[in-house]
């Protein structure tokens, strides 16, 4: 039997950060395997029960590939960043966040979410 990929999300469990988009792609991913967890790293918001929300109304296979593991000591935040095959933010305000270092220095691809500044910004 192979071994599970493990991708992992950890920041604030707000809007912005894009969890939903995550969530949601989880069961896209279903359809075709089966073969992954997701792990969710990080402060509970108040977009955890919508988040939970979301994750109830998946099909039954993709509840038990998604874990909510709260906010983790920068113990268990280190051992989160070596089990994870990828890290994956896909926030809609940040093209590269702080957690994205920290997973790139334990050898962790880690993509991110579409950036887009409005007009005149300075970015």
């Amino acid at each position: 039997m192979n071994r599970a990929n493990y991708f992992g999300f950890a920041g604030r469990l707000v809007e912005e950060k894009g969890v939903d988009v995550l969530l949601k792609a989880v069961k896209l991913l279903a359809r075709e395997r089966s073969d992954f967890q997701v792990l969710l790293a990080g402060e509970s918001m108040d977009y955890e029960v919508e988040y939970r929300r979301l994750i109830d109304q998946l099909s039954r296979s993709c509840k038990d590939q998604v874990s909510f593991l709260g906010l983790l000591s920068a113990n268990e935040l280190s051992n989160f960043y070596q089990s994870l095959d990828w890290l994956i933010l896909p926030s809609r305000s940040e093209c590269f966040g702080l957690v994205q270092a920290e997973a790139m220095s334990f050898d962790k691809p880690s993509p991110s979410g579409r950036c887009s500044w409005s007009q005149g910004s300075s970015g």
